[in-house]
């Protein structure tokens, strides 16, 4: 129920500025298209990563396209606000509230506009690579890659250590290094378990 009162209160937040909220989206979707570059690239040449076909590369990205979408809805935009809750304050308010503090920091707000363009074209790419990898989609495996994917928020959990820290730059470096590792070690993979 909380949760729908920040999701309704971000939304109107974003539609306040329309213009920035259409900017955006423009944007994301330019990026959206440097990504599918890659996948255009990897089909004209009929490249082969590793062994992985064009069609696997597409759900690659796609995959983390979608990723990218979800972290960018609700991470992100929270993550990069709590240097600002340590400076004025605002942490020490979210201690008295009767709402769980993490509850507080890691959902309070959603951008909508950075998350639309990826978290569909993910949806699209990998759908289209599913159809074209012929792989049919049963229940155990999409628990099994919820399973292997829900980690990525926990490996990036140590933003929590910037509220003790006053310059988060450090941390938000070497997090953003580890997930991407992560996610660059676990490529290869990820496309067998189907």
């Amino acid at each position: 129920m909380l949760y729908h009162v920040f999701f309704k209160n971000s939304l109107a937040g974003s539609m306040e500025y329309r213009a920035n909220f259409l900017m955006a989206i423009l944007v994301e979707c330019a990026f959206l298209l440097i990504k599918l570059l890659y996948v255009i690239v990897s089909y004209q040449m009929d490249l082969r990563v590793n062994g992985l076909t064009p069609d696997s590369i597409l759900l690659f990205v796609g995959t983390y396209t979608f990723i990218t979408g979800i972290m960018s809805l609700i991470y992100f935009p929270n993550f990069l606000k709590i240097p600002y809750y340590v400076q004025d304050g605002t942490l020490d308010i979210y201690l008295t509230k009767p709402v769980s503090l993490q509850f507080m920091i890691s959902f309070r707000y959603i951008d909508f506009g950075w998350a639309i363009p990826n978290i569909f074209g993910g949806i699209a790419m990998i759908a289209i690579a599913f159809v074209k990898l012929d792989l049919q989609l049963r229940i155990g495996q999409i628990l099994g890659f919820i399973l292997y994917w829900s980690p990525s928020p926990l490996v990036n959990d140590p933003y929590i250590i910037q509220a003790v820290i006053r310059s988060s730059d450090s941390v938000r470096f070497l997090t953003f290094a580890i997930n991407s590792f992560c996610f660059n070690i676990s490529s290869p993979f990820h496309v067998n378990i189907f």
